[in-house]
């Protein structure tokens, strides 16, 4: 079984809140559809949604960092980016979101009457108007953005620098010794792969949230029916381009890293089970091969 690294943790992080993301806007989206009854807990959990996209966006922002120090720092690396640090800085931005978003959405959200629409206290409207929508929005989307835009291209330019280092430190490193070797390598090709996979999903990320960057920056309310048309069909564009941030990293993992192409298939068709019974057996074949050889020669 393999070892689970900082940057395996991370993308698996990922997954797990891109996948409660896309769930949590597919219920409360089908919930509003039909007009299901949701209570004043319905509305105040509803700031789950936001709360798992802002989550995915800094996870995202988190594999970036570890991909720079990785690409631009490699010796230090194992110094800078351990397992605890990455516990501890997905735990304090869990909490660290957790609570506002919670907070306002307990306090300031609840139903109407029927049960079925939610709404923002009067006392409150200005305030999730004019403040709340802006602090979301860079909590969300502009720090997130900006952070991975930074990254990244510091990670491109790192990778043209660090190529031949790595190669010369492996040769030198692991002369003589053909196992230390095999293992530097098949860590360079895994690091490789999930910096290719950071570098497409931060690209992919920067062009499916620029609309969200327009439309949040140049809204603009208008007594125009032509203009708020436009403006609604902007949102709904912008909108769906957002959610597809979260669904679109699957098939970014699946097409530019043969690893992950290789154990979800081997999930698929149960093949990792059926390689570790073959293991297995052919352990404990050994094992039995060896005791037998060992009781002949105490007998001779």
């Amino acid at each position: 079984m393999q070892q689970m690294t900082t940057a395996t943790f991370f993308v698996s992080l990922l997954a797990f809140y891109d996948a409660c993301t896309l769930t949590v806007k597919l219920v409360y989206h089908q919930l509003g559809k039909h007009q299901v009854y949701l209570g004043s807990m319905g509305c105040k959990m509803a700031f789950l949604s936001n709360f798992f996209s802002a989550q995915a966006n800094w996870v995202l922002v988190f594999i970036c960092a570890e991909r720079f120090v990785a690409v631009c720092f490699p010796l230090k690396k194992a110094y800078i980016v351990t397992k605890r640090r990455s516990y501890v800085c997905s735990a304090v931005m869990f909490i660290a979101l957790l609570i506002p978003f919670a907070l306002l959405y307990v306090f300031m959200r609840d139903s109407d009457p029927s049960g079925r629409h939610c709404g923002t206290f009067e006392e409150y409207v200005q305030f999730w108007i004019h403040g709340w929508y802006w602090i979301n929005s860079f909590i969300y989307l502009f720090i997130p953005l900006f952070c991975i835009v930074i990254l990244t291209a510091f990670i491109i330019r790192g990778l043209t620098r660090s190529r031949v280092d790595r190669r010369s430190i492996m040769r030198t490193s692991s002369k003589g010794e053909h196992g230390n070797r095999r293992l530097m390598v098949e860590v360079e090709r895994l690091e490789r792969s999930i910096t290719v996979m950071l570098i497409m999903a931060a690209l992919i990320f920067t062009i499916l949230l620029l609309p969200s960057c327009v439309f949040l920056l140049a809204f603009t309310d208008s007594e125009n029916p032509l203009v708020r048309a436009r403006w609604r069909l902007f949102d709904q564009i912008q909108y769906v381009f957002s959610d597809s941030s979260h669904a679109v990293n699957f098939f970014l993992y699946f097409f530019s890293a043969q690893r992950f192409r290789n154990q979800f298939l081997c999930l698929l068709t149960c093949r990792t089970r059926r390689l570790t019974n073959q293991r297995q057996r052919c352990t404990e074949s050994g094992i039995t091969k060896y005791s037998i050889a060992l009781s002949r020669g105490e007998e001779t």
